[in-house]
């Protein structure tokens, strides 16, 4: 598709009766080069499309040129606050996948989340309160519910990340993992999908094919789908991986986006949503380093020896006629009042054993003020446990 073209005003001499009559030619407005909506193979699901934003149109503008001109008429902010990390990418002319090639499904899973009563205390001065709370399978951050009716829904979640390197596959059956990403939406049921997309470092077995370690691209919406790998997507260990959601109210239609830094590519898909049945209520978000499932079982953490260090922000959407988006970066948001209970719970992930078991990551604390950067440790592997 060529760039778009802007006209500007002429100055356009004629000759009558030897005489020159000059008038000027009003500009035409800037014509926008709309994204490509192609097709996916392999074995992806039906709804899903592959997002190919016109390259021209993403040097002049950003991540907006992801989104339709409908779309951003009903959502003007859209594509306005991705990562740093993205903006990066998109500023050297990446190359873009122009059909998403599904690979196998891996489990679905949600995260099993329990609050430390003891720990639910307001944080220091300039952040939300944050609660302590453990997890089988997920380590990070959970920012739970919005200041209703001021904010009515998150509408992006935004991050990004460092890829663990997988190493060679260890002797047993299982399969040591880290799957990294951010997410909007609980998965508590089909009418809250958990809208996910990220990366997987993996080490044997691998699965269907796969290979017995590597890396890889994913999306997902939980429980309606499976962790879905995109097969033709370059992820390497070492590599700075970003993710950027978009979930557009108006049309109930979820815009992902995945990019890394190396290879200077980009990924991006969109599916609607089958309101009633299946949509999102958008009143959480996640960024999170998780043990996936596999055949039915959490997996042991692949080990990491640097600490995953974690961009995150997140826009929210206030009520009333034309709102405008408000960004944040994790921990900066409003709370509203005490019955709207707008806190940030931080993850620790521990064995299978119980919530006192041995710790596998810990969640670092926040800057003051927040920068929207905090650190994911590893600290063991645990067990292959539990029903994912």
């Amino acid at each position: 598709m060529k760039p778009s073209r802007v006209i500007s005003t002429l100055t356009v001499t004629l000759m009558a009766v030897g005489a020159g009559i000059s008038f000027a030619v009003p500009a035409q407005a800037e014509i926008r080069a709309e994204p490509a909506i192609n097709g996916t193979s392999g074995d992806c699901p039906a709804g899903l499309h592959t997002n190919v934003p016109d390259r021209g149109e993403v040097e002049r503008n950003g991540a907006k040129a992801l989104f339709t001109s409908d779309e951003l008429r009903d959502n003007p902010q859209a594509g306005n606050s991705v990562p740093p990390q993205m903006q990066k990418v998109l500023a050297n002319d990446p190359t873009w996948l122009t059909t998403i090639d599904c690979g196998p499904k891996l489990d679905p899973a949600n995260g099993q989340v329990t609050q430390t009563p003891s720990a639910q205390a307001r944080a220091a001065t300039g952040l939300m309160p944050i609660y302590s709370a453990v997890s089988p399978n997920w380590a990070g951050y959970r920012l739970m519910n919005v200041d209703y009716p001021l904010h009515q829904f998150i509408n992006y979640v935004g991050g990004a990340w460092t890829v663990p390197s997988p190493y060679a596959p260890v002797g047993g059956l299982g399969q040591e993992n880290a799957s990294i990403w951010v997410g909007i939406g609980s998965g508590d049921n089909t009418t809250d999908q958990l809208l996910q997309a990220g990366t997987v470092s993996y080490s044997g077995p691998g699965v269907a094919g796969v290979g017995p370690s590597g890396t890889y691209g994913f999306f997902e919406m939980f429980p309606y789908q499976a962790e879905q790998m995109i097969q033709n997507f370059s992820v390497v260990g070492g590599d700075i991986a970003s993710s950027y959601i978009t979930f557009l109210a108006a049309s109930n239609r979820m815009v992902w986006t995945l990019c890394t830094q190396s290879a200077n590519a980009c990924v991006s898909g969109w599916e609607q949503l089958n309101a009633p049945a299946t949509t999102t209520q958008a009143t959480q978000a996640e960024w999170i380093v998780e043990r996936h499932g596999l055949g039915g079982l959490i997996q042991p953490l692949l080990e990491f020896d640097a600490p995953v260090d974690f961009y995150a922000a997140y826009g929210e959407m206030p009520g009333g006629p034309n709102p405008v988006e408000d960004d944040y970066v994790i921990g900066q948001g409003p709370t509203g009042t005490t019955a709207d209970d707008v806190h940030l719970d931080q993850l620790r992930m521990y064995n299978c054993l119980g919530n006192d078991s041995e710790t596998l990551a810990t969640t670092g604390g926040l800057n003051i003020p927040t920068t929207g950067h905090f650190l994911v440790n590893w600290q063991a592997k645990g067990n292959i446990c539990g029903a994912s």
